[in-house]
């Protein structure tokens, strides 16, 4: 039988634990321990200042290149693109800033950008596809014609390229009665939105890509990818020079400029660009059209696919 001896035992050994331990920790042990974790704390408040100052160097370093290259730029491009006409087309997610940019970056290298198109949400949504095609139907001008067997992306890319680019660079420039309908019918119908006077065509058109998107737990992207990867197609199909640009990211997997790089067909005729949201991009975008001019399309930038960061431009000349 467990009796007060017992208890007054156990209560005395439980309270010398707890001073055999106040002691050790406040004596022998306390400043070894301390001193490891005040020495490994120092050791970490050093590496990250260093981190710190590696970072605000490396901010320093690029906006010094990003500065070297704005500067440069004009140099550059000035009159690289004189006298042609460049249409201008956003994918669904491009916003009208990033569209000006890219504008101006043309319109340095001068190339006249009569204005921009760009495609909504709506233009890949499965669930307004009968109604964009009813809309095509309606508003395809006469000219337009393609072999029964094209599919409807095939389609709707083809009439879009009527509205906003031609193969004959004497007709760049000028009003399209034709393709003014065409693209006023779309942004009415809610398939586009449309900034100053896009009908009038480019023989080259820039197709400006977002960000891709990371898909939502079992959403199947196909669909809207391959809606996407006709734009550019088609545009090139029907005679426009054709370079695809989008921000950096744009080259990861999912992205229009991927896509463009991972087929073969549409890789050969349609050049890509896969940082446009820096200055060596946005100057970049202007050499790819100097090179695909002269016949040399190809892929640049720092992602996936690109074949060298800018077009080996060296004797080419404006044609």
């Amino acid at each position: 039988m467990i009796d007060f001896r017992y208890h007054l035992v156990s209560l005395i050994a439980v309270f010398l634990a707890l001073a055999v331990g106040v002691v050790l920790g406040a004596g022998p042990l306390d400043d070894p321990i301390g001193q490891t974790v005040e020495s490994r704390a120092d050791a970490l408040s050093q590496s990250n200042n260093e981190l710190r100052d590696d970072k605000a160097e490396l901010a320093d370093q690029i906006s010094g290149y990003e500065d070297f290259i704005t500067r440069t730029t004009p140099a550059l491009v000035g009159g690289r693109l004189e006298g042609t006409t460049v249409a201008l087309v956003g994918m669904p997610g491009v916003t009208e800033g990033q569209a000006e940019t890219a504008r101006a970056g043309l319109e340095a290298a001068g190339a006249a950008v009569p204005g921009s198109v760009l495609l909504t949400d709506d233009w890949t949504a499965e669930d307004r596809a009968t109604e964009l095609d009813d809309a095509l139907t309606r508003l395809m001008p006469p000219d337009v014609s393609f072999p029964e067997d094209t599919s409807s992306a095939a389609r709707a890319a083809l009439v879009l390229a009527r509205g906003i680019v031609t193969a004959d660079p004497a007709a760049a420039g000028a009003a399209d009665p034709a393709a003014k309908t065409l693209l006023e019918g779309l942004r009415e119908d809610g398939f586009l939105t449309a900034e100053d006077e896009p009908w009038k065509r480019g023989s080259l058109v820039a197709v400006l890509a977002p960000l891709p998107e990371e898909p939502k737990p079992g959403e199947d992207t196909t669909r809207e990818r391959s809606v996407l990867l006709a734009v550019p197609r088609m545009l090139a199909t029907a005679g426009a020079v054709t370079v695809v640009a989008g921000p950096t990211g744009s080259a990861e997997s999912g992205g229009l400029v991927a896509d463009v790089r991972s087929d073969s067909e549409v890789a050969a005729t349609v050049s890509t660009v896969d940082d446009v949201d820096t200055p060596a991009g946005r100057a970049t975008l202007a050499l790819a059209f100097v090179a695909a001019r002269a016949d040399d399309p190809g892929h640049y930038g720092d992602g996936p696919g690109a074949d060298e960061p800018l077009p080996d431009i060296e004797g080419v000349t404006n044609k």
